[in-house]
């Protein structure tokens, strides 16, 4: 069985790295918009001022959990601040926003410390702020680069079992709308290439309803298809004024827990039927004897993808070959080839090596066995 694993996230958006995020000038213009996010990145909260993207989405994580259980208080001028946000002066194009707020601050009461309110809106903040930088329109994709990618692929289907792409932007999807499927999407898979999204993505919906009464949810339903960005958060439901009806993005996190797939000590992990399907094709097309070429776009095996490691190592083949593309530099490959070893603990029948040092997916070239 051969794997290959091309990481992407400069071939799609070379202009913003997700270990400098916060760096960048595109989210600095953003941060108005999200005004708890941008309080509880201010570094003298200490709550988070990194970087990057993966660590501030897991300090938010810890934040909002130690919070709930009153382990973490804020001091008073940061409380006094976060109020002040129930009469904040909205850019313009931020309604949904506005709206969200003003309904998430008629939720808080005296159940949860405000320290997890604040957790929960500043986890949303950054929820939006991907959807707005990452959720490209599929008018402004560049669908030469894809196209060949898939040109590449396609010329040896028979061999290619399919694509998982562990991002959540859509600028795959959308440049090879045509020739791609989701599994049980409802739609046909003739002569389309098969497309695992096993972290969810920015154009499929997670939906429900709050009863504001009763202070609790009312199921969740979702969906393949998108949403627009308007009635994203809480809306009232025009029908029933006690419920706020709730719209978004499903997906995954990239903290190194990911409660979503694997759960925590009172849920078990994948309760979406949508995420359930993509890890059990995953699983069930990795026994397949037939077809044994498998491409991963968007796959570092850091420590957060070791629940992805886990699962490969128990599905594949005992005679496994690990190709790693899309490296910027020697260095790099071979740090990554050292936690390729440590992830899978390859047999004497298999091999794990990097090559490939593209630049841009239009360069990939596929390996053989």
């Amino acid at each position: 069985m051969l794997l290959q694993a091309l990481e992407s996230e400069k071939i799609r958006f070379p202009y913003l790295q997700i270990f400098d995020f916060f760096d960048s000038n595109i989210v600095r213009s953003l941060l108005e918009k999200f005004p708890t996010l941008k309080l509880v990145r201010k570094e003298e909260n200490k709550i988070t001022s990194a970087k990057s993207l993966y660590q501030t989405w897991s300090d938010l994580f810890f934040f909002r959990a130690l919070g709930r259980q009153g382990v973490i208080r804020l001091d008073e001028k940061i409380i006094q601040e976060f109020h002040q946000l129930a009469n904040y002066s909205w850019p313009r194009g931020t309604k949904y926003m506005q709206k969200h707020y003003q309904h998430q601050f008629q939720i808080v009461n005296s159940v949860c410390p405000l320290e997890y309110y604040i957790g929960e809106l500043a986890i949303w903040d950054l929820r939006c702020l991907i959807r707005e930088v990452y959720g490209v329109s599929e008018e402004s994709v560049k669908e030469q680069k894809y196209t060949k990618f898939i040109d590449k692929i396609s010329q040896t289907k028979k061999n290619i079992v399919g694509i998982v792409n562990l991002n959540y932007d859509t600028t795959f999807d959308h440049a090879l709308k045509n020739r791609i499927c989701y599994f049980l999407d409802g739609q046909s898979f003739k002569d389309k290439m098969l497309l695992i999204r096993p972290h969810g993505s920015l154009d499929w919906t997670s939906q429900s309803h709050w009863s504001i009464s009763k202070g609790n949810w009312r199921g969740w339903i979702e969906s393949y298809k998108s949403f627009d960005k308007k009635i994203s958060g809480y809306k009232v439901d025009k029908n029933n004024p006690d419920l706020l009806n709730f719209y978004q993005s499903l997906i995954v996190p990239p903290v190194d827990v990911k409660e979503e797939v694997v759960g925590n000590s009172s849920m078990p992990g994948l309760q979406s039927s949508i995420l359930l399907n993509q890890w059990r094709a995953l699983s069930l097309l990795l026994k397949n004897e037939e077809k044994t070429h498998w491409i991963f776009y968007g796959i570092s095996f850091a420590l957060g993808d070791n629940h992805l490691a886990f699962l490969l190592r128990n599905a594949m083949h005992s005679n496994i070959k690990i190709h790693a593309s899309c490296f910027e530099n020697s260095k790099k490959q071979k740090e990554k080839e050292k936690n390729l070893q440590k992830i899978f603990r390859p047999q004497e029948d298999s091999q794990i090596c990097t090559q490939h040092s593209v630049k841009t997916i239009d360069n990939f070239e596929l390996s053989c066995e």
